[in-house]
């Protein structure tokens, strides 16, 4: 293990711990995750689009409280510090926008952690090109330990560019890698033919069967997404209402 990968797995590990990490090493991990997230570009081409859905779910899937992502045309951070519901009106505030959500779902998912971050989506060259977007994620864990995560931002750089954003539900079979992981010849058979979505940004590999249910509301996007539970669609769409009939 280098020393870029010691200041990522010491920063994850600290945020897993929930003590507190400085700045300058959470400036550094950024800096240097981004930078090799840059050298890799040239082999993320032509990541599906869908798994924007999944932003969230790669802090989630590995038990971190902390995770940058970068996704294919597109780059996110998230940081996860705020540990009780009632802090999130903190992270509304630092979001610098408000969105709908709830403490608990009727079927037992439970506020876990909270956070707040940016997504920005990305040239060619791998830099960040148009308006960055505030994030709010919160994530939920049931009496079984699953998680799950309602990621609600302000704008999506897709749109932006004519896309469309992915309403409704959808399943992606995700793996997510290290900064400095080396698709195989079976990665790129599998995202060729839309089989597989790869993300960069965890310490270790981890294959998931990611659900995600997305909508916009009043021009604020949401996306819940869980690892391997298996809610379907009716009951994803069920959690949707209630986060709209919120307060």
């Amino acid at each position: 293990m280098d020393h870029l990968d010691n200041w990522i797995q010491r920063g994850l590990e600290a945020k897993a711990e929930r003590i507190n990490v400085s700045e300058d090493m959470e400036t550094r991990i950024l800096r240097e995750v981004s930078a090799r997230k840059r050298e890799e570009h040239g082999r993320m081409k032509g990541f599906g689009k869908k798994i924007a859905a999944a932003a969230a779910a790669a802090c989630l899937i590995t038990g971190t409280c902390y995770a940058a992502v970068k996704l294919s045309g597109e780059e996110s951070h998230t940081r996860m510090e705020y540990t009780s519901f009632a802090q999130m009106e903190k992270a509304e505030e630092k979001a610098g926008f408000n969105g709908k959500f709830v403490e608990s779902f009727q079927n037992g998912f439970t506020f876990y952690l909270g956070g707040t971050g940016y997504t920005q989506g990305m040239d060619e060259n791998g830099s960040g090109i148009g308006k960055e977007y505030s994030t709010l994620t919160l994530t939920y864990q049931n009496e079984k330990d699953q998680l799950l995560s309602l990621n609600i931002t302000n704008g999506d750089p897709y749109v932006d560019a004519g896309e469309d954003f992915a309403e409704g539900y959808s399943v992606l079979n995700c793996k997510f890698v290290p900064p400095d992981y080396e698709l195989t010849e079976e990665d790129l058979a599998k995202q060729e033919s839309g089989e597989l979505n790869i993300a960069y940004g965890t310490a270790t590999v981890e294959e998931e069967t990611v659900e995600s249910y997305g909508w916009v509301d009043d021009g604020v996007y949401y996306v819940l997404s869980v690892s391997d539970c298996d809610l379907g669609s009716g009951e994803m769409e069920h959690m949707a209402q209630e986060i709209m009939a919120a307060e």
